[in-house]
């Protein structure tokens, strides 16, 4: 056979091959192949129902001298509690006190406990708060909490160290095996070097009093960090504020929203303090109201804070932030009135505000207005303020995710402010002792202030988007706390195992 012939059948076995693959492809195309689809294997764990509790903080603490030591705690007075449950009343008892001087176990914290749920899709949810009014040679002025959580980790934006100044850390621990807790405690000059901050122990069903001055002293802006190694622990602030001779306020300070790159600060009652500037755009004196910002991280950042009333255009503040600096920003060009306070970075922040109420000043208007003149009179049933007047820390507070509970305890003007941090209008239920009593239309991006004085006990519900807080004020006196959602720790949890 010639070479021609050989690659003449080669080319047509190539060809016979190329059929046959066509075919072999066109066959596959017109019958249809089995097909194999996976899905994932979950399954619904519902934890065993166990009892909610929340930590309310106690009594206000004086720090008295005992041969010599200044740092003996005493508790002088009891607070007034408001609690709610969805089930039967929360029982209410007292936490062991070892710090506190006192022996009227009603002063120490009080730890809430609610009944077991019988059906775990439907957990027993509770909540609390407490307020309390002091008149004294030494500590005055008007102070509120809401009773929490335990936790790992909690950001407390406020208080101060300074002369005057006395800033107090209460570690609660609710559980029944000891807390182990470190502290990072961060200020104007940076993160503060200081012996003890680690491996504090908090006794179960017990709360440590610790003075923040002892680690960390003259510190104007401080900022608290605290975690926990082992167990969880509800922490508070308390400050008092002393000028000169004269009680000049007290407050405790809440833990604030986890840090993020948005904060939402609520229901910041300013009252004559319109067009309050700070020096070089920042505010060193606790005598003007002032928005607290850290970044936790290590990047500068340019930190945004819009102050947004029930009406009229918002205010923008800007600022240059040093990382794991503090600064406190000046409330420029706002009017008299209750804001919302809403702080924005390209990095994580925490963050809080703090106004003044003097004692000549008549009380922060719901809507923007002009300075309120001085000696104006005291609402009524107010309680007469004392000559230095008061001050509120207004914690960031966290989306409610939907219903919270709102206990209001005994206190002068109450207001709960409500923002729509979402995308889209929420009609926000509010019901009154469990009945309906008003909805509050409430815009993307848009503040508004409920008058909820005589009540008792409110409940929020559609608000998925909405941070809440409650804010108090009278002449001379003012104090607030964020609202915060419903425990989620009885809620069902979806397993996909690997």
């Amino acid at each position: 056979m010639s070479t021609t012939s050989k690659r003449g059948l080669i080319r047509l076995a190539g060809l016979g091959g190329a059929i046959a693959t066509g075919v072999a492809v066109a066959v596959l195309c017109v019958i249809p192949l089995p097909s194999l689809f996976l899905t994932p294997v979950t399954l619904t764990v519902n934890p065993t129902p166990s009892a909610p509790h929340k930590v309310c903080p106690g009594g206000l603490v004086d720090v008295i001298g005992s041969k010599g030591d200044a740092t003996t705690f005493q508790g002088f007075a009891s607070p007034t509690f408001a609690t709610m449950s969805s089930g039967n009343p929360a029982a209410v008892s007292p936490l062991a006190a070892p710090d506190n001087a006192a022996k009227n176990p009603a002063v120490f914290p009080q730890l809430l406990t609610g009944e077991v749920s019988t059906d775990p899709a439907k957990p027993v949810v509770i909540a609390g708060a407490q307020s309390q009014y002091a008149k004294s040679d030494v500590i005055s002025g008007l102070a509120s909490s809401a009773c929490g959580e335990a936790s790992t980790d909690q950001w407390l934006v406020g208080g101060s160290t300074e002369v005057g100044r006395t800033t107090l850390l209460l570690l609660n621990n609710p559980l029944e095996v000891e807390s182990v807790v470190s502290l990072e405690i961060f200020g104007e000059n940076g993160l503060v070097d200081a012996p003890g901050t680690t491996n504090i122990i908090v006794p179960p069903q017990s709360q440590r009093i610790l003075s923040l001055a002892a680690f960390a002293p003259n510190l104007v802006e401080p900022v608290v960090h605290v975690t926990t190694s082992g167990g969880q622990v509800y922490a508070t602030l308390q400050q008092t504020v002393t000028r000169v001779v004269t009680p000049s306020g007290v407050e405790y300070v809440s833990p604030g929203a986890p840090a993020s790159t948005l904060q939402v600060i609520p229901g910041v009652a300013l009252s004559g303090q319109a067009g309050a500037d700070g020096e070089g755009g920042q505010v060193t004196n606790d005598l003007a109201p002032g928005i607290r910002v850290l970044i936790p991280g290590d990047v500068d950042a340019e930190v945004t804070a819009t102050i947004i009333g029930v009406s009229g255009e918002p205010v923008v503040v800007k600022s240059r932030l040093t990382a794991r600096h503090t600064i406190q920003l000046p409330f420029s060009g706002v009017s008299d009135g209750v804001y919302t306070v809403i702080v924005t970075a390209n990095v994580p922040v925490v963050a809080s505000a703090r106004s003044v109420q003097s004692p000549g000043v008549a009380i922060a208007p719901i809507a923007p207005a002009a300075a309120a003149p001085a000696g104006a009179p005291a609402a009524e049933g107010a309680t007469t303020p004392a000559a230095g007047g008061d001050f509120s820390w207004n914690a960031s507070a966290v989306q409610l995710g939907g219903t919270a509970l709102v206990p209001i305890p005994a206190g002068p003007n109450a207001l709960l402010t409500l923002f729509n941090s979402g995308t889209n209008k929420a009609d926000v239920a509010l019901l009154s002792n469990g009945q309906p009593w008003q909805t509050v239309e409430l815009p993307a991006g848009a503040s508004r202030v409920v008058d909820v004085s005589g009540q008792v006990s409110v409940t929020i519900t559609n608000a998925p988007t909405v941070h809440a807080s409650v804010t108090q004020r009278a002449v001379g006196q003012g104090t607030a706390y964020p609202v915060t959602p419903a425990s989620r720790l009885g809620s069902a949890v979806s397993v996909f195992p690997r």
